[in-house]
């Protein structure tokens, strides 16, 4: 039995392919994973409460993103390898759309300016989704 075949509570983690082995196997960073952890469950756990979990994760990666060394120098054979093991997430897991747009970004980013990017998509879809609920949105951006 590996930790794959158990799930604490719930079952929004189910899959062939799990968000934490997309994670590891490309190398993504705590923070960028927690805003795609929250991206990935939003619409079967906590709905839009995740999605401002996701702000919350994304507001301290652009915060600190100055200090975050990131190797821009990436080998032709890491970057081909990152864009299969993510593809292969999201037909696993039926990802498309913004949480789709984010994920990317998230498993490529080099600037402050493409973290602003991803921001600005989840915002987006948070207000979208408030607005489909009938709910006034809060503020989403730092």
């Amino acid at each position: 039995m590996t930790a794959n075949d158990i799930q604490v509570g719930g079952k929004h983690y189910r899959s062939e392919y799990q968000h934490w082995d997309w994670v590891t196997n490309i190398g993504m960073g705590y923070l960028a994973g927690q805003v795609t952890k929250y991206l990935y469950r939003w619409r079967n756990k906590n709905g839009v409460q995740d999605l401002e979990k996701a702000g919350h994760f994304l507001d301290k990666l652009i915060e600190v993103s100055p200090i975050i060394v990131f190797e821009q120098r990436q080998s032709h054979f890491h970057r081909v390898w990152i864009e299969a093991e993510t593809r292969a997430f999201f037909e696993a897991n039926d990802i498309s759309g913004p949480e789709r747009v984010i994920c990317v970004i998230l498993a490529n980013w080099a600037s402050k300016t493409e973290l602003h990017d991803a921001r600005r998509v989840l915002s987006e879809l948070i207000t979208e989704t408030n607005s489909l609920l009938g709910r006034a949105t809060k503020k989403t951006e730092a």
